[in-house]
């Protein structure tokens, strides 16, 4: 050992003595260099040993608050996903009056104000049209053998939706679905509904409804009739009540104890738009339904887009669209549109921030503990490395190397240790962190169950996960 120190104590002395009679010749490797390679191999153990100890040291402080930052997120797409309507901002109106070109019109200009405010996350935009109830109509004997056709007192609601985002969200049992082209009014319904269309009016797939639309002129109060015809053409069975793209939407048929039966039924938004303002054809302006159909504009917040960091961004964001749609002309044109409400993500993302900010106060305070410890730990290990190498350290001054040399070759072998430290530390803190989420997280999502769906949820279609925006 000793003999290693004098050797190296020669080496350093010799380059000194090079560098003092001209400036010009002066060393490729500084002297401090050479001595700190040189110690690496005398005292590599306690170098490696040292080098562990900070690179868990910096793993530790960087894996404290990405962890919390994905627990953090975690529980924030657990929000948004469950129950499914939280993560919905949904626009809801009535139409009196139904006129696709303007509905094209208005879906325009709410995409352009969504994707203004939440375009980077947002996911697929969803229109729906839930019309009123209409009479089912059946055959009866008329006037010379004839037969016409009579209003029952059974009613059929029908729901458009785009058929190439719905067949996703179901199963077909029977037939197809409604096709998105055409002028004939394709339909398709529930097993349940089947069975009861079938006992009640002996049609089942493949067969035709009569139903009657009810028009009424608001200036002079006369009521006009018209009768369309629907084509049965599948059956199907949802592939989960509690599926936000139904809006809570079952299919079932409603039988109070008094009053009338209403069947439910799925129509391509595609067709029936345009079949409803046919009904219009050689009325005047002032014509209308005799009750509003129902339209709903859904901008669904994509989970996996968000992070704990666009909370704020968000909600605030949502507010902005709130006020805009609030105060947008655009959204109040009667007959065409009216009664205009925005229903927001609920109340829990507010609460959710709010639990994050209390939080956030002992995650930091862990977070400065543990700095704090691993800046007393690293103090130790560089006292640790000092006094380990007090002999060598001797032995180099009593050979001419000066304290700014020594103390040079000391500062790079901590810079040294300091740079692998800092390059491996955060990916090794990135690798436990992801192997801690996929343990402690990922079985915690699995146990969170949306809403059922049911009452309020079947009565109005939101079950409060909307809130009104007025």
């Amino acid at each position: 050992m000793a003999h290693s120190i004098k050797e190296a104590g020669n080496r350093l002395e010799t380059q000194l003595e090079g560098a003092r009679p001209t400036r010009r010749r002066r060393a490729l490797v500084p002297p401090a260099v050479t001595l700190a390679f040189w110690r690496l191999r005398q005292a590599w153990g306690l170098l490696f040993m040292t080098a562990i100890g900070m690179i868990a040291a910096v793993t530790l402080v960087c894996a404290v608050p990405l962890y919390s930052q994905i627990a953090a997120t975690a529980g924030l797409r657990g929000i948004l996903s469950t129950p499914p309507a939280n993560a919905d901002i949904v626009v809801r109106s009535n139409s009196k009056r139904i006129s696709p070109a303007f509905i094209v019109q208005v879906t325009q200009h709410l995409d352009r104000e969504f994707h203004k405010n939440l375009g980077p996350y947002l996911g697929a935009a969803q229109f729906t049209i839930d019309t009123q109830s209409f009479s089912l109509l059946a055959s009866a004997p008329g006037p010379h053998g004839s037969k016409i056709l009579r209003p029952t007192h059974e009613l059929i609601q029908l729901t458009g939706d785009p058929m190439h985002q719905a067949m996703s969200h179901l199963r077909l049992v029977q037939g197809r679905l409604p096709q998105e082209s055409g002028t004939d009014i394709e339909i398709a319904i529930t097993p349940e509904t089947a069975s009861l269309l079938q006992l009640t009016y002996q049609v089942g797939l493949g067969s035709i409804l009569n139903m009657r639309v009810l028009l009424i002129d608001e200036q002079t109060g006369v009521s006009i009739t018209r009768d369309l015809t629907l084509h049965i053409v599948g059956i199907f069975n949802l592939l989960s009540q509690d599926d936000s793209f139904w809006q809570g939407n079952d299919f079932l048929s409603e039988a109070p104890d008094q009053g009338p039966t209403t069947y439910k039924a799925l129509v391509s938004t595609q067709t029936i738009l345009p079949a409803l303002a046919r009904t219009f054809n050689g009325t005047s302006i002032a014509t209308s339904f005799y009750s509003a159909a129902s339209l709903t504009w859904d901008y669904h917040l994509d989970p996996p887009r968000i992070s704990v960091d666009n909370l704020d961004t968000i909600i605030n964001s949502v507010q902005v669209v709130q006020v805009d749609n609030s105060n947008d002309t655009e959204l109040e044109q009667y007959p065409f549109l009216t009664q205009s409400l925005t229903y927001l993500p609920a109340s829990a993302l507010q609460l959710y921030r709010s639990r994050i900010t209390v939080a956030q106060l002992p995650v930091s305070s862990l977070a400065l503990l543990v700095l704090g410890l691993v800046l007393f730990f690293v103090s130790m290990m560089a006292e640790l490395l000092v006094e380990r190498q007090m002999n060598a350290i001797a032995i180099l001054r009593s050979r001419g190397a000066s304290r700014r040399q020594v103390f040079n070759a000391l500062l790079t072998q901590g810079t040294g240790l300091g740079i692998i430290s800092l390059i491996a530390g955060p990916l090794l803190a990135i690798f436990l962190v992801r192997m801690l989420a996929q343990q402690l997280l990922a079985p915690a999502a699995a146990l969170v169950r949306p809403c059922s769906g049911r009452g309020v949820c079947a009565r109005y279609g939101h079950c409060g996960r909307w809130h009104n925006a007025s």
